[in-house]
Formats: C-alpha cells, structure tokens, sequence
C-alpha cells in the first residue's frame, strides 16, 4: 500500500492558487522553501509524496472529483442521492447549486500543479550520488503528476492558467488549451515516459505515461481538433515543447501507437482471467455467502495485474476535523459510499431498509449516481445485435429488484430507476471467511467487508461504513491500452481479446463497435463522458452524438420518494446544457474575480438555464 503524507511544500499551500500571486513562491509554513528544499533523496521522496497525496486530498470531496462528476455528467448515470442531496443533481443536469461548487477541484489540482512543479525545478539540488536513474524516476514521475493534474482541469475548466514553473505571474491568465495547455501536457509525458524507469509499488511508471499520452492525444484530436475516427483520420503532429526527456520536436500518430505497444510489449500486465476479480465485490470474505461469485478461482485484489496506475487508500480515515484542511476523509474510497443503496426508510412501509441481509452483499450508502435506464436499455439492444448476453453487464450493474432479495425505494431517494453501479459499492459481510464472527447489523464497526479481510482488520475511524472503504480507484488499466489501439489502429485484434477475456465472440473493427466495448468494458469508471465530447468535437450542436445520448435520459421511469415518475431535465434539456456550455463546467466565481479580468467565465454558465431548479 503506497504510504500518503500530510508533508506541506513550499509553494504548494499557501493560497493553492487562490489568484495566481506571489504566494505560490513564498515560504511554506515548515519554512522550508525551494531554496534550501530538498537537500536529500528522503526529500524528494518526501515531495512525491505529497503530490501524489493531492489525488488522496481531491477523493475528500466526492461531488468534485473529476471521474466522479463524469460519470454523473454522462449519460450512463443519474445524479440521483436524497432529496436533500441538491449537488449531485446540480452536475447531472448541468446546473450550478453553488457558486463555489468546483473550488475543491480547483484548488487541489492546483496545489498538485505547485508541487509537481518544486519537484521538477529542485531535483537538482540533491546529491544523487551517481544514481541517474533514481533522479529521472522522480524527475519523471512529477512530470506525469504535473501532466495528470493539468490533464484533469483543461479537461474540465478549458481555457486556464498554464502553470509550469514556481514563480506565477500575477495576474495569472487564460492559456489556450488547444494551443498552449494540450502541447504542454502532451510534452509532459513524453518527458515522463522517457525518464522513468522503474516500476515501483503505487508510483507511476513509463507504462502509465505512455497510456495517459493516449488518453490526452486522442480527447485533444476528437475534440479540439474533430478528427472524428481516428483509425481513419490524418492527423497532423503536434508541436512540442522542449523540455527534459522530449527528443522529438513532433509528435505524431505513430509515435502514440508505438507508446501503447510498449505497454502490451514490455509493461508486464495483463488482463484479468475472471472480469469479476477486478471488483471487491469477488472477495474471498463473503464467498461462501455470496452465490453471483462462488464459482470464482481467482479473486479480488488491490494490486492486481491488470492495474497500471489508480488511487490508493490507507485505513486512517475519520469524520473528526476540519476537512477542508486536513482531509480527514483522503484515505477511505468514498465512492463507496456515495454510490451505496439509499438506506432509509422504506417508502412502501415493509419495515426494511437498503444496506442489510435483505440487499446483501451490497450496504449503505447516499444512493448516489445511481444508474440511467436508458444506459441499460442500450446494453441490452447491443447484446440483440451481438447474439450473446454480455456478461460485463451483471458484473457492473445490480438490477437491484432483481438480484437482490429485497430492495427498498426509500422516503427519501430521488432519480431512482432500480439501477446502482456495482464496481465501486459499498460490500458488507455477513461472515467472516471461516465462519466465526457474524455480522451484526448496525455495527458500523465491522460494517464493510474489509473489517474481516486479512492486513485490514477493524474499523478505521469512528465509522466503519462510512470511512471503511479501500478498493483501488483504477485511472488507467490494461483493457484500456488494448481498446486505445484498436481505435487507433482499426486493428481489432486488441479490442478482441478484451471480449474474449469474457466469453464474448470475436468482432470486426468499425467506430460503433470499438464505441461500444469502450462504454460497456469500462462502465462507471469516470471515461465515458470525455469519450462522448471528444467523438462529437468540440462544435457539437444538438444532433451531435453526445447530446444525443444525454437526451435518452428525457423520460426513463425513475422513483422519487417512493413514487414512480418520469425524468426530466430541470431548466430546459440535457442537449441545450450541453451546447451551451460545450461540456465544461464553471470555473469557481471566486477565482474568476480574484483575477481581475485575466480568467473568463466559461460559456453556458451566465443564461437562466444554468440557475438550479429544485425539482423534488
């Protein structure tokens, strides 16, 4: 389990980029600054703590990480939560409950920026004694974290500060995406890929750069450049940035398929046999329990081989604190929880309520992102085509009157349409492994499985089902590479032995195809959003592909409190959102002001249309 540290650096903190001014290069509150930090290779290991600690730091506000809002932007989940949950509706249809609601965001992807950058400019302070290779791995390894934290924000904000030293400008302004930001993080990471070396437990490695310099090409080529099919489009190269690790002055199409071959050449990973053994819910604690996984050999683990880079977690979490300071929360999967079955009481007054040994082996939580029908429906209607029923599709979704002995649509749930997302939910335990510790219910001390799991044991905090939740959070795994190709290349052997993985028949390649395995291999996890935006372009009207989709969402029958209804968007339509806003969401107003001009408000986000409307 990679170690997280709370280590504060100078010019990371100190405002996290609040209005772009001479904060960032002051000294930080352990006085220590990019003078005299770091003086040893304990330092710099200490400075890459903390910067991978940021993405630890964004999972302490749920509703702004940015795989989390891409799910419930896309049209394969629902906002959904209590009625009193206004923010998950808020991103879902598009509209902005609060002023500051992506301040989090901001602020943290910044402060990762900050620290990516010191480690980068300071790497050559300390003595490495001959050790080239320990000095490029972390040199590397900041460019790839500097390189994801921009990737996250442009992605999401759009135009933004391009930040690639420890002095800002004040003021701080607008970089062109297109031009300036994508080149940037694209350079990044061939930096990144070249100087890295080594593979080490919860570091990036060459492997994840060369995957997320995929990832960033194609979404800078579908959207900015509307390059379409990919396998099929001429791309022109793009202009790099010279810097540390680029040779190159271009980079083209080739040079990025090479980069995925590498990963499936030299990388070491490989598909999982079994599709399950990637979710905890495959655990060995709950098998004999659990009749969905007992034909299972092979079975969950953090670190399994199919991994190549995600969000790890230790059991330190706690509710105590202040967590817009010390991001009690960091350490637990709190996607879990979000995304667990609403838990209070049933609307229809059977006594029973979600998250106990009638909904076993799936628990409590704020019935968050819960799954469209509409996403359902398209599944199936692809299986009809295909002649064979996707296994994927109950290994990620739970149909939950269905598979679960007794589900409950609560007084209080909202958007529910009988669908949760099965990979990262809360999973509780009804036995230990050899029988001799029953689950009480209530106990939030042994609440989740992993109270019994070997190395885990007991509660985190103060609250186990709230705070006890581990599961890895994949950001690039090894299906990933191989679909990548494919649509790059037109090649369909990669995509193919992704479907062979579950038993599914060999496809030809064609767009809709590899559209296809991308969205039901991959489902609920934080990608089909942005693959919907960049195979539409950044022009896309409202008979584009992604408006589209969204609309299927208009009219899927959904229970609000116990009472089955119709959904509807609540100012005008998911299409109108869209194009209005081009996808990207707002930049926080107080980073706009503070800025005196320099930073513009995106589009979309000023009209009647982006003012939230209670709905329920």
């Amino acid at each position: 389990m990679k170690r997280i540290f709370n280590f504060v650096l100078a010019g990371c903190v100190a405002a996290a980029f609040v209005a772009c001014d001479d904060s960032l290069d002051t000294e930080s509150y352990t006085k220590q600054n990019t003078s005299n930090f770091p003086a040893t290779v304990n330092d710099v290991n200490n400075e890459l703590a903390a910067t991978y600690g940021v993405m630890n730091n964004m999972n302490n506000f749920p509703l702004e990480m940015p795989y989390y809002v891409d799910d419930m932007m896309s049209d394969d989940c629902f906002g959904g939560g209590g009625d009193g949950d206004d923010a998950p509706k808020a991103i879902e249809h598009y509209t902005l409950f609060n002023a500051g609601a992506y301040d989090n965001f901001w602020q943290q992807g910044y402060k990762g920026i900050a620290r990516a950058n010191a480690l980068i400019s300071t790497i050559d302070n300390v003595e490495w004694n001959g050790d080239t290779n320990a000095r490029n791995q972390a040199c590397g390894e900041g460019y790839f974290m500097r390189a994801l934290y921009t990737f996250w924000l442009t992605q999401h904000f759009g135009d933004i500060p391009l930040i690639t030293s420890t002095t800002v400008p004040n003021p701080c302004p607008d970089a062109s995406a297109e031009n300036e930001i994508f080149p940037q993080i694209l350079s990044d990471l061939v930096s990144a890929s070249k100087l890295m070396n080594k593979k080490i437990d919860g570091h990036a490695t060459k492997y994840a750069a060369e995957a997320l310099l995929a990832r960033a090409y194609m979404f800078y080529q579908g959207f900015y450049k509307e390059a379409g099919e990919l396998a099929k489009a001429s791309l022109a190269p793009v202009e790099l940035v010279a810097q540390e690790g680029v040779d190159n002055t271009t980079l083209t199409k080739d040079a990025v398929v090479a980069a995925l071959q590498d990963v499936v050449t030299n990388g070491g990973y490989q598909l999982m046999a079994d599709y399950r053994s990637l979710w905890q819910y495959s655990n060995r604690v709950i098998k004999k329990d659990y009749p969905y996984i007992q034909d299972m050999t092979e079975m969950f683990k953090n670190g399994c081989a199919e991994e190549i880079f995600q969000i790890r977690f230790g059991n330190a979490a706690t509710y105590a604190g202040d967590p817009q300071t010390l991001y009690p929360l960091a350490y637990t999967n709190y996607i879990s929880l979000y995304s667990g079955l609403r838990c209070n009481d049933d609307a229809a007054g059977s006594g029973l309520v979600n998250g106990e040994a009638n909904t076993f082996p799936f628990g409590q939580g704020w019935g968050m992102s819960p799954v469209a029908p509409n996403m359902i429906n398209d599944w199936k209607n692809a299986e009809t085509v295909d002649g064979k029923a996707d296994p994927r599709r109950q290994a990620s979704v739970i149909d939950c009157q269905n598979d679960l002995e007794h589900y409950v649509f609560t007084t209080s749930c909202t958007e529910d349409g009988g669908f949760a997302p099965k990979k990262y939910i809360t999973v509780t335990a009804l036995s230990n492994a050899d029988g001799s510790k029953v689950q009480t219910w209530g106990q939030t001390d042994d609440y989740t499985w992993w109270a019994f799991e070997e190395g885990w044991g007991g509660k985190s905090g103060a609250n186990n089902m709230q705070e006890g939740h581990y599961e890895d959070y994949y950001l690039i795994r090894y299906a990933d590479v191989l679909l990548m190709l494919t649509e790059l290349t037109g090649d369909a052997q990669y995509m193919n032995q992704v479907r062979a993985r579950v038993g599914l028949p060999s496809h030809s390649y064609t767009w809709q195809n590899i559209k296809n395995e991308r969205r039901f291999e991959l489902a609920f996890e934080g990608l089909r959003y942005q693959d919907l935006r960049r195979w539409s372009g950044i022009n896309a009207d409202a008979n584009s592909e992604i408006c589209q989709a969204l609309q299927k969402q208009d009219g899927q029958d959904i229970n609000v409190m116990g009472t089955w209804t119709k959904m509807k968007h609540m100012t005008s339509s998911w299409a109108t959102r869209y194009v209005q806003t081009k996808g990207f969401l707002p930049k926080p107003e107080a980073q706009v002001q503070l800025s005196n001009g320099a930073m513009k408000q995106n589009a979309g986000w000023d009209v009647a249309e982006a003012t939230y409307k209670k709905l329920y």
